[in-house]
This record gives structure tokens, sequence and C-alpha cells, in this order.
């Protein structure tokens, strides 16, 4: 493929992304449709949805069938490819934590870690939704079945490492841009690896539901209780995660292929930087600096 081809396909990759991403900050004027607090998420929650998908279909649309889909593969060793994203995720947030920390106590970034409750189980089931069900399914489609396999004639790799960065500036949380890439990478490694968005969206599923757990325990039960569940489960993953990293480690001194995800790559040279992914970054950080920074 040539690389005026190539920055073609990546120009639309990042026009589309930008479309979703303006369509999102838009959010905010649609909660103003109905003061009751049910129907404005239900409201919100099927906007977001609409606001991802109608730009992945539009983006399809333009470009046309993808000739380079990932290989459809058998999800052989389950216990290895939940537990080392699910711990690759875990210790990310741990070490983005750690790096914002210091801007959050001197007041330079604000809202990292937005803070919820639940008053009844309506409203957890509400949340369960619009955290647990509709950003997975909708984001990972997006993400992954969009811009990373829009994006593979470029190279997996750079595929992933794209797709991850889109998706960690979509969220325009600079407190959580470690946590959200990590996310994102670890995403995209999983769909490439076994050809299907099913098991991302499981796994985005997992983490945003664990979330909505904890904030379900400290609701109901007490802070005590949800910290003893989260570390808990935060070990549970850290752990079952080094011993999945270990044993696919040993699997590949033997076999080379458990674990290698499909090289898209052509031989040409690789394209610029798109010039609409500039535009891209550029509103992106744009949102992050407006909503991050006091």
């Amino acid at each position: 493929m040539e690389q005026n081809s190539k920055t073609k396909i990546l120009n639309t990759v990042f026009l589309v992304s930008l479309m979703a991403c303006v369509m999102i900050r838009l959010l905010p004027l649609v909660a103003l449709i109905s003061d009751n607090t049910t129907v404005r998420e239900l409201i919100l929650d099927g906007v977001y949805l609409f606001s991802l998908l109608l730009p992945a279909l539009i983006g399809a649309r333009i470009m046309g069938v993808c000739p380079h889909l990932p290989e459809k593969k058998k999800l052989s060793s389950p216990f290895v490819w939940i537990f080392i994203p699910m711990g690759i995720v875990t210790v990310s947030a741990y070490l983005n934590y750690a790096a914002v920390l210091p801007f959050e106590a001197a007041g330079i970034i604000t809202n990292s870690q937005l803070s919820a409750s639940v008053d009844s189980i309506p409203q957890l089931i509400l949340m369960i939704l619009s955290s647990a069900v509709i950003p997975p399914i909708a984001e990972e489609i997006f993400f992954r079945g969009f811009v990373l396999k829009r994006s593979l004639l470029i190279g997996s790799m750079k595929a992933i490492v794209i797709s991850a960065a889109i998706f960690s500036l979509f969220h325009g949380n600079l407190g959580q841009i470690i946590y959200t890439f990590a996310a994102g990478v670890a995403f995209g490694y999983i769909y490439l690896l076994t050809g299907s968005i099913l098991p991302s969206i499981l796994l985005h599923g997992l983490n945003n539901g664990y979330s909505v757990a904890i904030t379900a325990v400290n609701s109901f039960f007490g802070t005590g209780a949800a910290g003893l569940l989260s570390l808990s489960v935060d070990g549970v993953f850290i752990v079952g995660g080094g011993i999945a990293l270990i044993y696919l480690i040993h699997k590949r001194k033997n076999d080379k292929g458990f674990g290698a995800i499909t090289e898209y790559r052509t031989t040409e040279e690789p394209c610029g930087f798109p010039v609409i992914a500039v535009i891209y970054c550029a509103f992106a950080l744009i949102q992050i600096i407006s909503t991050n920074f006091t």
C-alpha cells in the first residue's frame, strides 16, 4: 500500500475520533432535557452509545470493508488472558495514583477520582448500566473495533498504541491518563490476540464493574469494607497476573506463537503523522486542561 493511502486511512481514523470526542463533550447539554435523575441518566447512556457507534459506522462507510481483519483465534487459556490484562490495569492504577498525588495535593489537578455513592438498589442497577455495560460495549467497538482495526496497516503494535492513546485522551482526565492508556494497551492486545471484540468488552466490563462494586460496598457497608474488598481483589489481580505472566513466558520458550499477535504491517515505509492527528490531540488536550486544571 502506498504511503498516501496509509496517511488517508489514519487521517480518517483521527477525524472520526475527533467527531466522537466532540459529540461526547456535548453530553452535559443533553442532561438538561429532563429533571428526573433516572430519565436523564438513561438519555445520557443512549447518547453516549450513539456518539461512539455513529462515528464508527460513518468511518467504516467512508473507508469501506477493512481488508486486514484480526484473525479469529481460540481463547485457549482464559486464566492467562484474563489475569495478565487485569494485573496490568491494576498495577497501572496504583502507579497512576502515585504519579498524580503530588499534583492533586498542590491543587494543580482536580477530579482524577470522581466521588460517587449509591443510595438504593435501583440507583445501583442504573450505575451498573451506565458504567459496566454501556461504556465497555461502546468504547471497545469504537476504540478496538474501529480505531485499532483501521490502523493495522502501519503495524499491529503501533495500532495498539494509537488506539490506546486516543482512548486515554478521549476520557479527558489527566489524573487517569496513565491508567487509561495502560488499559487501552491491554485491551488492544487481547483484541488482536483473540481476533474477537468480545473478550475485550468482557474485560472492560469487569474492570468498570469492579469499580461499581467498590462504590456500592462503600455506600452500603462503609469505607472499611470497601477498602478490604479493594485490597483483596487488587491482590488477586496482581498475584494472578504475575503467575499468568510467568506461565506465558514459560510457554513461549517451547512455542513462540503462544501469546503472539499477528503482524499486519506491509512492506511499505510507514506514513508520517497525519495532520488530523495533531488537530485531534490538540482538541483532546484542551479538553483535559479545561477539565483538570484549576
